[in-house]
Protein backbone atom coordinates (compact mmCIF):
# COMPACT_ATOMS: atom_id res chain seq x y z
CA UNK A 1 0.00 0.00 0.00
CA UNK A 2 1.35 3.39 -0.84
CA UNK A 3 0.38 5.46 2.21
CA UNK A 4 1.39 8.62 0.59
CA UNK A 5 -1.95 8.25 -1.46
CA UNK A 6 -4.03 8.62 1.30
CA UNK A 7 -5.31 11.81 2.49
CA UNK A 8 -4.06 13.97 5.00
CA UNK A 9 -6.09 13.18 7.85
CA UNK A 10 -6.26 8.87 7.10
CA UNK A 11 -2.62 9.37 6.28
CA UNK A 12 -1.94 10.44 9.80
CA UNK A 13 -4.35 8.40 11.48
CA UNK A 14 -3.03 5.02 10.05
CA UNK A 15 0.50 5.91 10.55
CA UNK A 16 -0.06 5.95 14.08
CA UNK A 17 -2.15 3.46 14.52
CA UNK A 18 0.74 1.47 12.83
CA UNK A 19 3.30 2.74 14.77
CA UNK A 20 1.76 2.63 18.01
CA UNK A 21 1.64 6.92 18.31
CA UNK A 22 -0.57 8.54 19.64
CA UNK A 23 -3.58 10.43 17.11
CA UNK A 24 -3.85 13.91 18.45
CA UNK A 25 -7.19 14.30 17.16
CA UNK A 26 -6.78 18.60 17.11
CA UNK A 27 -3.40 17.94 14.47
CA UNK A 28 -6.12 15.85 12.39
CA UNK A 29 -8.56 18.24 11.88
CA UNK A 30 -5.53 20.38 10.54
CA UNK A 31 -4.25 18.07 8.42
CA UNK A 32 -7.37 18.25 6.81
CA UNK A 33 -8.47 20.24 3.56
CA UNK A 34 -10.05 23.43 4.40
CA UNK A 35 -13.93 23.17 4.91
CA UNK A 36 -16.66 23.86 2.23
CA UNK A 37 -17.34 28.29 3.48
CA UNK A 38 -20.83 27.86 4.74
CA UNK A 39 -23.41 29.20 1.85
CA UNK A 40 -25.55 31.87 1.86
CA UNK A 41 -29.57 31.68 0.99
CA UNK A 42 -28.96 33.71 -1.87
CA UNK A 43 -26.07 31.56 -3.57
CA UNK A 44 -27.71 28.43 -2.95
CA UNK A 45 -31.11 30.02 -4.87
CA UNK A 46 -28.30 31.69 -7.53
CA UNK A 47 -26.56 28.25 -8.22
CA UNK A 48 -29.28 26.00 -8.85
CA UNK A 49 -26.59 23.08 -9.00
CA UNK A 50 -26.66 22.97 -5.41
CA UNK A 51 -30.75 22.11 -5.43
CA UNK A 52 -31.19 18.63 -4.22
CA UNK A 53 -34.72 17.01 -6.01
CA UNK A 54 -35.98 16.37 -2.54
CA UNK A 55 -36.34 18.53 0.61
CA UNK A 56 -37.32 17.91 4.45
CA UNK A 57 -39.19 20.29 6.83
CA UNK A 58 -37.31 21.43 9.83
CA UNK A 59 -40.24 22.68 11.85
CA UNK A 60 -44.06 22.17 11.45
CA UNK A 61 -45.36 23.95 8.92
CA UNK A 62 -48.49 25.70 8.19
CA UNK A 63 -49.67 26.89 4.78
CA UNK A 64 -51.45 30.45 4.98
CA UNK A 65 -52.69 30.64 1.51
CA UNK A 66 -55.55 28.00 2.29
CA UNK A 67 -58.78 28.16 3.40
CA UNK A 68 -58.65 25.40 5.74
CA UNK A 69 -54.96 25.15 6.77
CA UNK A 70 -53.32 21.98 7.54
CA UNK A 71 -50.90 21.59 9.50
CA UNK A 72 -47.42 19.41 8.08
CA UNK A 73 -45.13 17.98 10.90
CA UNK A 74 -41.66 18.41 10.89
CA UNK A 75 -39.40 15.71 9.01
CA UNK A 76 -42.07 15.11 6.47
CA UNK A 77 -40.51 15.33 2.94
CA UNK A 78 -41.75 16.90 -0.47
CA UNK A 79 -40.52 17.23 -4.23
CA UNK A 80 -38.52 20.52 -4.98
CA UNK A 81 -40.06 22.39 -7.21
CA UNK A 82 -37.80 25.55 -7.42
CA UNK A 83 -36.30 28.16 -5.14
CA UNK A 84 -38.13 32.01 -5.95
CA UNK A 85 -36.45 35.06 -4.70
CA UNK A 86 -36.60 37.04 -1.96
CA UNK A 87 -36.60 38.18 1.64
CA UNK A 88 -36.55 35.90 2.84
CA UNK A 89 -36.08 33.22 -0.10
CA UNK A 90 -38.96 30.48 -0.89
CA UNK A 91 -38.88 27.03 -1.72
CA UNK A 92 -41.89 25.58 -4.00
CA UNK A 93 -42.59 21.78 -2.73
CA UNK A 94 -44.65 19.20 -3.39
CA UNK A 95 -45.96 17.19 -0.57
CA UNK A 96 -48.32 15.27 -2.74
CA UNK A 97 -51.85 15.05 -1.19
CA UNK A 98 -51.08 17.39 0.74
CA UNK A 99 -50.66 20.14 -1.48
CA UNK A 100 -48.11 22.54 -3.60
CA UNK A 101 -46.74 24.90 -0.59
CA UNK A 102 -43.94 27.93 -0.92
CA UNK A 103 -42.17 27.16 1.99
CA UNK A 104 -39.32 29.98 4.41
CA UNK A 105 -35.92 28.07 3.49
CA UNK A 106 -35.39 28.18 6.89
CA UNK A 107 -38.30 25.93 7.84
CA UNK A 108 -36.33 23.29 5.49
CA UNK A 109 -33.12 21.42 5.36
CA UNK A 110 -32.10 22.70 1.69
CA UNK A 111 -28.99 24.63 2.73
CA UNK A 112 -28.01 21.62 4.75
CA UNK A 113 -28.49 19.40 1.65
CA UNK A 114 -26.66 22.18 -0.40
CA UNK A 115 -23.68 22.49 1.69
CA UNK A 116 -23.19 18.66 1.08
CA UNK A 117 -23.74 18.81 -2.40
CA UNK A 118 -20.77 21.84 -2.18
CA UNK A 119 -18.57 19.94 -0.59
CA UNK A 120 -18.94 16.63 -2.28
CA UNK A 121 -20.52 14.63 -0.27
CA UNK A 122 -23.40 14.34 -2.07
CA UNK A 123 -23.45 13.86 -5.78
CA UNK A 124 -26.07 14.79 -8.14
CA UNK A 125 -26.72 13.52 -11.57
CA UNK A 126 -28.97 14.61 -13.61
CA UNK A 127 -30.91 18.42 -13.06
CA UNK A 128 -33.58 18.18 -11.06
CA UNK A 129 -36.13 19.13 -13.89
CA UNK A 130 -35.07 17.05 -16.17
CA UNK A 131 -35.12 13.84 -14.46
CA UNK A 132 -38.74 15.52 -12.87
CA UNK A 133 -40.37 15.11 -16.25
CA UNK A 134 -38.09 14.68 -19.17
CA UNK A 135 -39.46 11.30 -19.55
CA UNK A 136 -42.47 12.49 -20.04
CA UNK A 137 -41.43 14.00 -23.30
CA UNK A 138 -43.09 13.08 -26.87
CA UNK A 139 -42.95 14.10 -30.25
CA UNK A 140 -45.41 13.37 -33.32
CA UNK A 141 -45.10 10.90 -35.66
CA UNK A 142 -43.70 11.25 -39.45
CA UNK A 143 -47.04 10.59 -40.60
CA UNK A 144 -50.35 12.34 -39.23
CA UNK A 145 -52.83 10.35 -37.50
CA UNK A 146 -50.65 7.98 -36.16
CA UNK A 147 -49.66 9.44 -32.64
CA UNK A 148 -46.73 10.11 -30.89
CA UNK A 149 -44.16 8.65 -29.74
CA UNK A 150 -41.64 9.25 -26.57
CA UNK A 151 -38.54 11.23 -26.96
CA UNK A 152 -35.20 9.32 -25.35
CA UNK A 153 -34.24 10.25 -22.14
CA UNK A 154 -30.67 10.96 -23.29
CA UNK A 155 -31.65 12.88 -25.88
CA UNK A 156 -33.96 15.27 -23.55
CA UNK A 157 -30.30 15.58 -21.19
CA UNK A 158 -28.96 17.14 -23.53
CA UNK A 159 -30.72 20.60 -23.16
CA UNK A 160 -29.74 23.22 -20.47
CA UNK A 161 -33.27 25.35 -20.91
CA UNK A 162 -36.59 24.34 -21.64
CA UNK A 163 -39.10 26.48 -23.19
CA UNK A 164 -42.39 25.96 -21.79
CA UNK A 165 -45.22 26.87 -24.21
CA UNK A 166 -49.12 27.18 -22.16
CA UNK A 167 -51.83 26.52 -24.64
CA UNK A 168 -55.38 25.77 -25.01
CA UNK A 169 -56.89 24.68 -27.96
CA UNK A 170 -57.62 27.96 -29.66
CA UNK A 171 -56.22 27.91 -33.38
CA UNK A 172 -55.11 31.62 -33.91
CA UNK A 173 -53.15 31.52 -30.35
CA UNK A 174 -51.68 28.02 -30.93
CA UNK A 175 -50.57 29.47 -34.75
CA UNK A 176 -49.19 32.44 -33.64
CA UNK A 177 -47.17 30.29 -31.13
CA UNK A 178 -46.23 28.30 -33.92
CA UNK A 179 -44.83 31.15 -35.99
CA UNK A 180 -42.88 32.65 -33.16
CA UNK A 181 -40.98 29.31 -32.49
CA UNK A 182 -40.40 29.04 -36.12
CA UNK A 183 -39.25 32.48 -35.80
CA UNK A 184 -36.84 32.14 -33.33
CA UNK A 185 -35.69 28.54 -34.00
CA UNK A 186 -32.24 29.73 -34.76
CA UNK A 187 -31.53 31.20 -31.56
CA UNK A 188 -33.11 28.41 -29.92
CA UNK A 189 -30.99 25.78 -30.53
CA UNK A 190 -28.34 27.93 -29.88
CA UNK A 191 -28.74 28.55 -26.38
CA UNK A 192 -29.73 24.55 -26.45
CA UNK A 193 -33.01 25.08 -25.31
CA UNK A 194 -35.80 22.47 -26.10
CA UNK A 195 -39.49 23.46 -26.52
CA UNK A 196 -41.89 21.44 -24.97
CA UNK A 197 -46.12 21.72 -25.50
CA UNK A 198 -48.39 21.71 -22.02
CA UNK A 199 -51.90 21.31 -22.83
CA UNK A 200 -54.44 22.94 -20.35
CA UNK A 201 -57.46 23.10 -19.68
CA UNK A 202 -59.57 20.74 -20.77
CA UNK A 203 -57.58 20.29 -24.06
CA UNK A 204 -55.55 17.85 -23.75
CA UNK A 205 -58.54 15.55 -22.23
CA UNK A 206 -60.11 15.18 -25.63
CA UNK A 207 -58.49 12.04 -26.40
CA UNK A 208 -54.92 11.52 -26.85
CA UNK A 209 -54.74 11.50 -30.98
CA UNK A 210 -57.09 13.72 -31.03
CA UNK A 211 -55.01 16.25 -28.81
CA UNK A 212 -51.68 15.07 -30.50
CA UNK A 213 -53.18 15.56 -34.36
CA UNK A 214 -54.91 19.08 -33.10
CA UNK A 215 -51.30 20.29 -32.27
CA UNK A 216 -49.98 19.26 -35.81
CA UNK A 217 -52.94 21.00 -37.52
CA UNK A 218 -52.02 24.03 -35.78
CA UNK A 219 -48.38 24.19 -36.91
CA UNK A 220 -46.83 22.35 -33.81
CA UNK A 221 -45.86 18.94 -34.80
CA UNK A 222 -42.17 19.92 -35.08
CA UNK A 223 -42.05 20.95 -31.36
CA UNK A 224 -42.10 18.46 -28.44
CA UNK A 225 -45.09 17.74 -26.25
CA UNK A 226 -45.88 16.70 -22.77
CA UNK A 227 -47.89 13.35 -22.88
CA UNK A 228 -51.30 14.59 -22.32
CA UNK A 229 -52.45 12.60 -19.05
CA UNK A 230 -49.56 14.36 -17.05
CA UNK A 231 -49.44 17.57 -19.02
CA UNK A 232 -52.18 19.40 -16.71
CA UNK A 233 -50.80 17.95 -13.55
CA UNK A 234 -46.95 19.11 -14.59
CA UNK A 235 -48.27 22.24 -15.47
CA UNK A 236 -49.89 23.20 -11.92
CA UNK A 237 -46.87 21.46 -9.76
CA UNK A 238 -44.69 24.42 -12.15
CA UNK A 239 -47.09 27.17 -10.23
CA UNK A 240 -46.22 29.81 -13.19
CA UNK A 241 -48.08 33.03 -13.43
CA UNK A 242 -49.25 34.11 -16.71
CA UNK A 243 -52.33 36.34 -17.83
CA UNK A 244 -53.79 34.40 -20.84
CA UNK A 245 -52.77 31.64 -23.43
CA UNK A 246 -50.84 31.11 -25.12
CA UNK A 247 -47.61 31.67 -23.00
CA UNK A 248 -44.03 30.71 -22.56
CA UNK A 249 -41.89 30.54 -19.27
CA UNK A 250 -38.38 29.77 -19.28
CA UNK A 251 -36.90 27.27 -16.90
CA UNK A 252 -33.30 25.68 -16.31
CA UNK A 253 -32.41 22.09 -15.89
CA UNK A 254 -32.73 22.69 -12.23
CA UNK A 255 -35.91 23.63 -12.59
CA UNK A 256 -34.56 27.31 -11.67
CA UNK A 257 -37.39 29.73 -13.61
CA UNK A 258 -35.82 32.27 -15.17
CA UNK A 259 -38.64 33.58 -17.11
CA UNK A 260 -42.51 33.78 -16.53
CA UNK A 261 -45.23 36.49 -17.62
CA UNK A 262 -47.00 37.22 -14.51
CA UNK A 263 -50.28 38.26 -14.10
CA UNK A 264 -50.46 41.77 -15.97
CA UNK A 265 -51.23 41.75 -19.65
CA UNK A 266 -48.70 41.21 -22.33
CA UNK A 267 -47.99 39.80 -25.81
CA UNK A 268 -46.74 36.59 -26.93
CA UNK A 269 -44.08 38.33 -28.87
CA UNK A 270 -43.26 40.56 -25.86
CA UNK A 271 -42.80 37.30 -23.71
CA UNK A 272 -40.54 36.10 -26.27
CA UNK A 273 -38.25 38.76 -26.72
CA UNK A 274 -37.79 38.88 -22.96
CA UNK A 275 -36.77 35.53 -23.31
CA UNK A 276 -33.70 36.85 -25.41
CA UNK A 277 -32.94 39.17 -23.31
CA UNK A 278 -32.84 37.08 -20.41
CA UNK A 279 -30.23 34.45 -22.47
CA UNK A 280 -28.54 37.48 -23.71
CA UNK A 281 -27.78 37.98 -20.02
CA UNK A 282 -26.69 34.85 -18.66
CA UNK A 283 -24.49 34.67 -22.07
CA UNK A 284 -22.51 38.08 -21.11
CA UNK A 285 -22.23 36.98 -17.31
CA UNK A 286 -21.13 33.62 -18.31
CA UNK A 287 -18.30 35.31 -20.83
CA UNK A 288 -17.56 37.76 -17.73
CA UNK A 289 -16.98 34.59 -15.32
CA UNK A 290 -14.69 33.02 -17.65
CA UNK A 291 -12.15 36.04 -17.93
Amino acid sequence: MNLMHLKPFFFFLLTGLLWGQPVVIAAAIAATSAATPALTDSAVYEDAALWAPRAGLTSDFTPADTEAPRTIPSGREAILIRLEPGEPVHAVLDFGRLGLHRVPLAQTDIMDRAQKIAAGEVEKGTPNWTMMIGRSFSRHKPEAGQGGIRVPFAEVEAFRYFLVVYLDGDAVGNRAAAALLEEHKDAIQAAAIAPILFGMGEFPYIGELAYIETLREHGLDKQFFMAPHVSVPYANSMAHSYPSLPAIALVDAEGKTLYEPGSESVSLEAMFGAVHAILAEHKAAKSENLK
